[in-house]
């Protein structure tokens, strides 16, 4: 018999048999009354938000209706602007519920990057892309009061139907995402106020380019720090 065996056989016989220590109750009740992990399903969940988020968007806009002097703008012009605004949307809702292939975690640098970018884009195409339709369209000497005489409407309209899809976005995710609240809630908040911004743009006849870059370009900006605000609330651990 070698040393280490001679040495295993006499521990045992000094300490005898090991006992398993006794379940205390409460991991006794805890063990029985465990569940299995419901699992995340990204894509459905996706699908699900812009189920809902864009036909009501969509009929926001049926209800308030277009802009008067949108038949006067070129076709080219006003597709480009959709597809701008349009794009901002998909990539936040995007990227705000499908994570990185094999990860769990929110991919928080991409989404601080496109949110970035998506506000600075829609701020500069307001700013150095707009269009008027003479005798149409509504225009006035860009003072600092006459913007933000004209900013309420927008700005209520834009946000309150920008923070909508965002908050009905946190509702379908509030048990999945422990970390990452603040990015998730970023995207999330900017692809309801992009879908929102789209709306205000198509309705509001104002063409006064700080109105329509630092007004309509807002509600992306403003929705997205509202629902970052409550993501921190809707998408907490449920114990803490």
């Amino acid at each position: 018999m070698s040393e280490a065996s001679e040495m295993d056989r006499k521990l045992d016989a000094e300490l005898g048999p090991l006992k398993t220590p006794a379940m205390s109750e409460e991991l006794a009740l805890a063990i029985k009354s465990a569940e299995p992990v419901k699992m995340r399903r990204p894509w459905r969940d996706l699908e699900v938000f812009l189920g809902l988020s864009i036909p009501m968007l969509a009929l926001v806009a049926v209800i308030i209706g277009v802009r008067s002097d949108l038949s006067e703008m070129s076709p080219l012009w006003i597709g480009s602007v959709a597809l701008v605004w349009f794009t901002s949307f998909a990539t936040s809702s995007y990227l705000g519920f499908v994570p990185a292939k094999g990860h769990v975690r929110p991919r928080s640098q991409n989404i601080y990057q496109v949110v970035g970018a998506a506000s600075l884009l829609l701020i500069a195409v307001g700013l150095f892309a707009t269009q008027s339709a003479t005798g149409q369209s509504m225009t006035y000497s860009p003072t600092f009061s006459n913007v933000m005489a004209h900013a309420p409407s927008c700005s209520i309209l834009g946000v309150t139907a920008g923070i909508i899809p965002g908050i009905i976005a946190l509702l379908l995710m509030r048990r999945y995402i422990p970390v990452g609240r603040w990015s998730v809630g970023l995207s999330l908040g900017a692809a309801g106020g992009s879908l929102s911004g789209l709306v205000s743009h198509l309705h509001c006849p104002i063409t006064e380019r700080f109105h329509v870059g630092l007004v309509h370009g807002g509600c992306l900006v403003l929705s997205a720090l509202f629902v970052a605000g409550a993501g921190q609330v809707l998408l907490r651990d449920r114990k803490s």
